[in-house]
């Protein structure tokens, strides 16, 4: 897409955001009362987000923030992959991650031989389905979760099970899949909601099964995102019974977090640069905490009952 044509879709993308209802009176009074800016409009959101705000206002979002806005990236982004990776970029940037994450994901599934045709698999923050479509196509039976209707009414659409709902309240009973998913999902939720949906991923595995995590191991300014030390994410999970049994190192973004701002076309430049550097990490990398990476691949196992 060219430069000129992607900043018109800015423009329209954050139109349509203004449109968006403003939070219930009763949402905004409990954060003025509590002394923190709160997001009036889906123009605020859009603006603070996609980093045209003051960075001042970068407060951490609340529970119903936090779903508000991915309803409204679903439904202002016909970008199935802009919807789940970054709504306020062009395309090309956005295949970049999803493919350093599918490549990580299968190196994962190749290296360490896990079969999981058959398997009963849960993705969490399912958005339009490239997770179910990428796992079904290794024979699971892949369903996901999601608090957008319309992704979810997508998600069917392609023929996969899905629920629109918080994953912190999953609607399923105990032992219910093999294997559940997170692809940068659970560092857009709030500790204590985390917590809960940690806990709920755990109770719908079955002993033994797996929870495979791409998520964020550095903290970020984003109002959004709510990163954790991998010592923290494995503390999380022990709490509630899984150990974790893999880790890499992922999302280096050596040019892209290190060229100037200013720079003309400067996503196109570091994502054409990274491409190499980014695949060359994760195999050297590969079952290692790194602290370059912004991101990691964990693994963890339900323990089984004794």
């Amino acid at each position: 897409m060219r430069e000129g044509a992607f900043r018109d879709r800015r423009r329209a993308e954050r139109d349509r955001w203004a449109e968006v209802d403003p939070p219930p009176t009763a949402e905004r009074n409990r954060g003025e009362l509590s002394g923190r800016p709160y997001f009036r409009s889906g123009e605020d959101l859009w603006r603070v987000v996609s980093g045209f705000g003051d960075p001042r206002e970068m407060v951490k979002m609340q529970k119903e923030e936090c779903e508000r806005y991915w309803r409204m990236v679903h439904a202002s982004n016909t970008d199935d992959l802009a919807a789940v990776c970054f709504p306020d970029k062009p395309r090309y940037f956005n295949l970049f991650f999803d493919r350093v994450q599918k490549f990580a994901v299968g190196e994962f599934l190749r290296r360490e031989r896990v079969r999981v045709a058959g398997w009963r698999w849960l993705d969490l923050g399912c958005g339009k389905g490239r997770w179910l479509r990428y796992f079904s196509r290794l024979g699971v039976q892949a369903c996901g979760i999601d608090v957008s209707g319309e992704a979810v009414d997508h998600c069917r659409g392609l023929g996969f099970a899905a629920e629109q709902g918080g994953i912190e309240d999953l609607p399923y009973g105990p032992g219910a899949f093999d294997a559940t998913s997170s692809v940068t999902v659970l560092m857009h939720l709030p500790p204590s909601q985390r917590e809960r949906a940690i806990a709920e991923l755990s109770r719908v595995l079955v002993p033994g099964g797996l929870a495979l995590l791409v998520e964020a191991t550095r903290d970020s300014e984003s109002a959004h995102v709510y990163g954790m030390g991998v010592d923290q994410w494995e503390l999380a999970f022990a709490a509630q019974g899984l150990s974790l049994i893999h880790i890499s190192g992922h999302c280096f973004g050596v040019w892209r977090n290190r060229l100037p701002r200013w720079l003309p076309f400067r996503d196109r430049v570091s994502i054409y640069l990274d491409y190499p550097v980014e695949f060359a990490l994760m195999k050297a990398r590969y079952g290692k905490r790194s602290d370059l990476g912004w991101q990691h691949v964990m693994v963890f196992r339900k323990r089984s009952r004794e």
